[in-house]
């Protein structure tokens, strides 16, 4: 016995007004004046805030510090002064709260220094952990590590 779910063919096609946009020229989004960052950007445990309410930061800056072996750090998204560490709603299915560092932006987004990485002069180790503290993670589905991921185990190079 066949049934059928649906009375019309071919699904809804709303209007996808794309002329309003289209003929625009595209330009930088403004930079907003709160960052509300949460902790936990990657499967493992959530990293560990290094920053005090009050601190003031730097673009690129490590906020919160890798927090065990399956964890990265995570990093200020412009300059600003540090005006709440605590549980706020974050965009994630489960609708939970989790732990965010809250910036006020001061509007000059300023790089914190950064220096040149000789990778090839480390031992895998190390750049293994390198990686961890720059928060790099895996754009999977869960979001792992990139420390973990590249770390063979002691019978294999990385």
């Amino acid at each position: 016995m066949s049934r059928t779910l649906f009375t019309f063919k071919g699904g809804v096609h709303p209007p996808e007004h794309k002329t309003e946009s289209n003929t625009q020229p595209i330009h930088s989004a403004p930079l907003p004046r709160h960052l509300v960052i949460p902790l936990s950007q990657h499967i493992g445990n959530p990293a560990k805030p290094v920053v005090n309410v009050g601190d003031l930061v730097r673009k690129g800056q490590m906020i919160a510090a890798a927090d065990g072996y399956i964890s990265a750090a995570v990093h200020a998204s412009s300059s600003g002064t540090v005006t709440a560490i605590d549980m706020q709603a974050v965009p994630h299915i489960s609708g939970l709260h989790d732990l965010c560092i809250t910036l006020e932006t001061d509007g000059r987004d300023e790089w914190t220094e950064r220096t040149p990485l000789d990778y090839l002069a480390m031992a895998p180790a190390e750049l293994r952990m390198q990686l961890r503290d720059m928060g790099l993670a895996g754009l999977g589905g869960a979001v792992f590590p990139s420390a973990v991921k590249l770390d063979p185990g002691a019978a294999h190079p990385c």
